[in-house]
């Protein structure tokens, strides 16, 4: 990643953040005594003229006694203050504290995400669910 424009044009962090988040990530979802597997389609944009960035997409999940599936209605991102909401096919998340992950792998850099949310509605109502996903390499 290179910076461009303004005093620190052509410039690179030595510990960048701010990745690319779209595409298929893959990872794991887990309730109160249940866990199940989570696919994400995901795009951003941004930052709007606020500074956020945005993620759009769906959620795709098995083995989860709450939910299958489920879109991303609003989200709002700018460094560590996030704020995600998924209306899912029984219920709704709202998530309080998205963590975005660059790891350095082998093959190269790679994306991920840490959800944490709340469900309202639906067979699960009132738990905490995380989630985590990786974009593969």
């Amino acid at each position: 990643m290179t910076i461009t424009g303004g005093a620190c044009a052509a410039s690179a962090p030595s510990n960048p953040r701010l990745t690319d988040f779209g595409g298929s990530f893959t990872g794991v979802i887990r309730g109160q005594g249940w866990s199940g597997n989570l696919t994400a389609q995901l795009s951003q944009t941004g930052p709007d003229g606020q500074g956020f960035f945005h993620v759009s997409g769906t959620f795709t999940v098995t083995g989860s006694p709450c939910f299958a599936s489920g879109s991303i209605t609003s989200s709002s991102i700018a460094g560590e203050m996030n704020q995600v909401t998924v209306a899912m096919d029984s219920g709704q998340l709202e998530g309080s504290g998205i963590g975005f992950i660059l790891s350095f792998t082998p093959a190269g850099p790679t994306n991920g995400i840490d959800f944490t949310f709340t469900v309202h509605g639906g067979s699960c109502d009132g738990q905490s669910v995380t989630a985590g996903v990786m974009k593969p390499s």
